[in-house]
């Protein structure tokens, strides 16, 4: 009995030694794992953001040869601090703007044309710069606004002005240590209207059909949020429109009407 009891408890200690040792591979394995997948998201997200400050940085230099008579500039990239395997691009072919002016003789197309965009993307996040603003999507998130457009209303002496500076990028590229931004010669700034009056029965609408609409669509109730505007998101299309009025459409009852000021920049980005 003795021998037979001696025996059962060293199965016992050996049968426990092998599940203990299963629970601590298990146990490992797991916190390689999750930590791997954590150290994976934790690089992912301050890559993104360093790719937030590179296109502010991007935006910059844009700035400089649109609002200079500066021909071009270059940018330098810290993409050494990009690390996860994301990469910055130039596409000239992506998104759209359409932009139509109502008043009493109808609607009239002014603008229909490709955006484009430098845009930083990993396997998680993205972060684009489009249109003069930068805007980014973390995974699981709603996109944000990083960097306001230009594009806004301003009430002076009782007359309102709508400023919608309209900025199109060109270029194919992949961008690795500079940038080159140059102004396009041929269609550098080309006034739609410096200043054109809309009466109280017209208004603007703007279409803008792009990756980053649901950003767009943000900024743009949050800085027409006069009553005279009304902005649309449709997710399954990427598309937002902006319907802006004179204060007599909403209710009113004066022919206010508003002044509109819209022009046209285009510049070419390249790799240096």
């Amino acid at each position: 009995m003795d021998a037979f009891t001696n025996e059962t408890r060293g199965q016992s200690s050996s049968i426990g030694v092998i599940l203990i040792t299963a629970v601590v591979i298990l146990g490992l394995t797991a916190i390689g794992y999750f930590g791997h997948a954590g150290f994976q998201d934790s690089t992912s997200e301050v890559s993104t953001k360093a790719a937030e400050n590179e296109l502010e940085r991007v935006s910059g230099g844009v700035n400089k040869v649109t609002q200079s008579n500066a021909p071009e500039t270059v940018v330098d990239l810290r993409t050494d601090r990009i690390r996860n395997g994301g990469n910055i691009v130039v596409r000239g072919d992506r998104g759209n703007i359409n932009v139509t002016v109502m008043n009493s003789t109808g609607q009239h197309t002014i603008l229909n044309r490709s955006l484009g965009v430098v845009e930083y993307r990993d396997q998680k996040n993205r972060v684009g710069y489009q249109g003069g603003g930068v805007f980014a999507n973390y995974e699981d998130q709603s996109m944000t606004v990083v960097s306001d457009p230009a594009m806004s209303p301003k009430t002076l002496r009782g007359s309102t002005s709508v400023n919608f500076p309209i900025l199109i990028i060109e270029g194919r590229a992949n961008l690795l240590h500079s940038v080159r931004i140059t102004k396009n010669n041929t269609r550098s700034e080309e006034k739609l209207y410096g200043s054109l009056w809309i009466p109280a029965d017209g208004g603007l609408r703007v279409e803008i059909q792009s990756e980053y609409a649901q950003a767009w669509s943000t900024y743009f109730n949050e800085t027409f949020d006069t009553g005279a505007a009304e902005v649309t998101y449709t997710a399954s299309t990427n598309t937002v429109v902006l319907e802006y009025y004179t204060d007599d459409t909403v209710g009113a009852g004066e022919d206010t009407g508003f002044y509109l000021h819209m022009s046209k920049f285009v510049v070419d980005v390249t790799d240096r």
